[in-house]
């Protein structure tokens, strides 16, 4: 898929509402980049690009409020395509820079190496373009349209952060105000009774709108706790439908290229699916308080059902008497589901796999291993393989969203335990779970 650009290089274009959202804002400070860095690292992965950058557009230069892959802090607005996304508020797709006469001569292309170049505006409350979230590739690239929505999904996680960013800044000018308000009432007590209760009166109104503040507060959390399952099945409904249409039209096409072009596409829409899964059950997991349901779960039987999930001629099982946790079963059971499923996933050919799971005592709780004779890992990777996305086989891990481990060291620490990996490169890996024997499991 292929766009054309349809803008005019040499253009001007008015900045004034632009700036003063950026400044309000606090978009050209250095300021909290981390939600901004975390755009750019998922942009980056979901599609494949070297560069991935939320890009604040100012009079001057673009800053990079968010990075992935890209050194520099900022650049001049002479070798920026973002500019022109900010412009003219709209998409700008260059799937190969080079073959375009309107851009093969600009800055960006000839000293930046920007071969190909996807963008997306985000925006203030009102609607004022600020900056652009964007990917870059070195070489030619043909932008999909689940990149294009990709990114806009990823551009409506930045239009959110600016909204709540607003909210903050706003909410502080208005105790700032309440602040001042009180220190004038407080130098007019001294006048007499009649400014006393004045005062008091504002200060009871204070007290009430702070009350009416922390509902807000409360609610919005609530709301927040909802967002990503949202986002996760908006997301998720068109790529089941991709998935559905190609999986019957694939036996009605003759060709036997594209019947493999649909099964890749298949597989594709699959894997992302199950990403959109994890994101949002990690995300549910994060949010997790202490009034869920927790108490003594029996480790045996929730490691059996666990084990009934999967086939037993891929998986073979031996295990101990396992002890009594505190905490919450469907999670723990989660939990263990995860580190199978990583087992099989990365299983050696033509060895029978088989996993062992024991425990012992350790301290006020128990230490629970789950050892498997697959590819193992070098020792050096230890802390690696929890991170986000992180794929140490590649070629082995067509069906793996890149979360699994991740979710399963944020179930132990929301359990107040602690999930830690060995593993020997070509013999296996053990993973060691310890949690609470008693006691609150939720930290």
């Amino acid at each position: 898929m292929s766009f054309a650009p349809t803008f005019i290089l040499d253009a001007t274009y008015v900045a004034d509402e632009r700036l003063h959202w950026i400044e309000r804002l606090g978009l050209a400070t250095s300021g909290n980049r981390a939600p901004f860095d975390r755009v750019a690292a998922l942009a980056q992965r979901l599609l494949g690009v070297p560069v991935a950058l939320v890009s604040t557009v100012t009079d001057e230069e673009q800053l990079f409020s968010g990075k992935a892959g890209l050194a520099l802090g900022s650049s001049p607005l002479s070798h920026s395509l973002c500019r022109f996304v900010v412009r003219d508020n709209a998409v700008l797709a260059l799937p190969d820079t080079h073959a375009d006469a309107s851009v093969c001569d600009h800055p960006a292309v000839r000293d930046l190496n920007v071969r190909a170049y996807l963008g997306v505006p985000f925006a203030a409350p009102d609607g004022t373009a600020l900056g652009s979230v964007c990917v870059i590739d070195t070489v030619p690239h043909d932008w999909s349209p689940d990149d294009l929505a990709t990114l806009r999904d990823l551009a409506e996680i930045v239009n959110t952060e600016i909204a709540l960013r607003l909210e903050v800044i706003e909410r502080a000018e208005r105790e700032a105000a309440l602040y001042a308000d009180n220190e004038r009432l407080g130098r007019d007590v001294h006048a007499g009774s009649e400014a006393l209760l004045a005062s008091t009166e504002a200060l009871r109104a204070a007290n009430a709108h702070l009350e009416r503040s922390n509902g807000e507060l409360l609610r919005q959390h609530a709301e927040l706790r909802v967002f990503t399952g949202v986002l996760s099945h908006d997301l998720a409904e068109p790529v089941r439908k991709i998935r559905t249409f190609a999986s019957l039209l694939r036996p009605a096409l003759p060709d036997e290229e594209d019947r493999l072009a649909l099964l890749r596409l298949e597989q594709t829409a699959q894997q992302m699916h199950d990403q959109l899964r994890d994101l949002a059950e990690y995300a549910a997991v994060s949010l997790t308080d202490g009034q869920t349901a927790h108490a003594a779960v029996a480790l045996g039987p929730v490691v059996d059902a666990a084990f009934a999930c999967f086939d037993p001629a891929e998986l073979h099982m031996e295990r101990d008497d396992l002890p009594a946790v505190h905490g919450h079963a469907g999670l723990i059971g989660r939990l263990f589901v995860e580190l199978f499923e990583n087992a099989v996933c990365f299983r050696r050919h033509g060895v029978p796999l088989v996993v062992r799971v024991s425990a012992e005592p350790l301290g006020s709780g128990h230490a629970i291993r789950v050892e498997d004779n697959g590819q193992g890992f070098e020792a050096r990777h230890s802390e690696r393989i929890f991170e986000p996305f992180e794929k140490l086989h590649r070629h082995r891990e067509q069906h793996s969203s890149g979360l699994g481990l991740t979710l399963c060291r944020r179930i132990a620490e929301r359990h107040g335990g602690t999930l830690h990996a060995t593993g020997t490169l070509g013999e296996g890996a053990t993973f060691t779970l310890v949690l609470p024997a008693n006691g609150p499991a939720f930290s």
